[in-house]
């Protein structure tokens, strides 16, 4: 679905310019921020209460799809293609996502299909091919990890090309997978990176800890990061899905979302490469000395991550999952930070497990 950067730059515009809302602990202090819901995640466990709503609208796609197939006469209105890419994603999330599946590390894949339309709508049989195409890249992108415990946590489609005969949509996965024992003790606080768990890790690219014989090469500080704010209970029967989904990309070199910069306002010695931003990021000359985070740091960042997406996520709408990114600026000087996309949207209960790939259900 559409990123929602117009809103906030909206919000901010209207608010004069005003510092960013988000208030970063000094430079010394760790923040709390508890949340009142299981296990102290940042994924709720409420869904949305436009549930019954949106299960009967996703409904009425399903049986416009068994009309099409089968040549049944249909009364209906032509879909816009605005509707028809949001059902066709609540579709394949309702049939085959389970959001609540607590994965220990994702991975994402991208594909692209085109639609055909006439004055922005869609008739049925192009929905129909629309919406088999789409499930059969997702059946695709799902078989393209080679892992037993992969499970579609959520499915985001976007439309990319608006032409006037022919639309371009684009088809996001994130594909969970468990690949170690989930025994995390959930917290309420933000300590809980520490010397003796060896928590000292190198800032990016896979190169592990930087203590300990420099082991456990392939994870990073954003590895840690995004696994423990993606933490998540199953829940014992059913399961949720995300329906209207949209992501916010958080950029602390690029300033996105508009207006905000993250510098740390508390920072005793700017760009010194010891807390400049609240987010990662460190200028080139100062990186020897930062590439390697400590669990002190490292729970600080995480905290203000927590922050972040509290305030990034829109009213009414929850949190799905962050994919953190750690990048480098090639300027002069270089510059090395961690940047994100948070997803979120409504989501909905499903009494059922979520469909194998492949089948098709109705339950949810």
């Amino acid at each position: 679905m559409k990123n929602v950067l117009v809103l906030f730059s909206i919000i901010i515009f209207m608010t004069a310019c005003q510092k960013n809302e988000i208030t970063p602990p000094n430079n010394n202090e760790i923040i709390t921020n508890d949340t009142p819901n299981q296990s102290n995640s940042l994924f709720s466990y409420q869904p949305s209460p436009d549930q019954d709503e949106i299960k009967a609208r996703i409904n009425d796609f399903r049986q416009r799809l068994k009309d099409a197939k089968s040549g049944a006469v249909s009364n209906r209105d032509q879909m816009t293609i605005e509707n028809a890419e949001w059902s066709i994603e609540a579709n394949l999330n309702a049939t085959y996502a389970q959001a609540d599946f607590a994965f220990t590390k994702f991975e994402s894949r991208e594909d692209a299909f085109s639609i055909s339309v006439e004055n922005g709508t869609v008739n049925d049989q192009e929905i129909l091919s629309a919406y088999e195409t789409a499930r059969t890249k997702l059946r695709n992108q799902v078989y393209s990890v080679s892992d037993d415990s992969r499970q579609t946590i959520l499915v985001d489609l976007e439309l990319v090309d608006l032409g006037s005969n022919e639309v371009s949509m684009k088809i996001r996965t994130f594909i969970g997978k468990k690949e170690e024992a989930n025994s995390v003790i959930y917290q309420s606080d933000c300590n809980h990176y520490t010397e003796a768990n060896e928590d000292f890790w190198y800032w990016g690219k896979g190169e592990g800890r930087c203590c300990c014989d420099f082991d456990a090469q392939g994870i990073d500080a954003t590895d840690r990061l995004e696994q423990d704010l993606n933490e998540r209970i199953e829940l014992p029967e059913g399961h949720l899905y995300f329906t209207t989904v949209n992501s916010t990309h958080i950029d602390p070199e690029g300033g996105e979302p508009l207006g905000y910069d993250y510098f740390n306002p508390n920072d005793n010695i700017p760009n010194d490469g010891n807390r400049d931003k609240i987010i990662y990021w460190v200028v080139g000359d100062n990186f020897n000395e930062a590439q390697c985070i400590s669990p002190y740091d490292l729970n600080w960042y995480y905290c203000n991550w927590r922050s972040l997406i509290t305030e990034f996520t829109p009213p009414n709408q929850a949190f799905s999952h962050i994919d953190i990114i750690d990048e480098i600026h090639l300027v002069t000087p270089t510059v090395f930070f961690h940047r994100a996309n948070i997803f979120h949207g409504y989501y909905v209960s499903c009494p059922c497990p979520p469909c194998p790939i492949g089948e098709e259900c109705d339950c949810c």
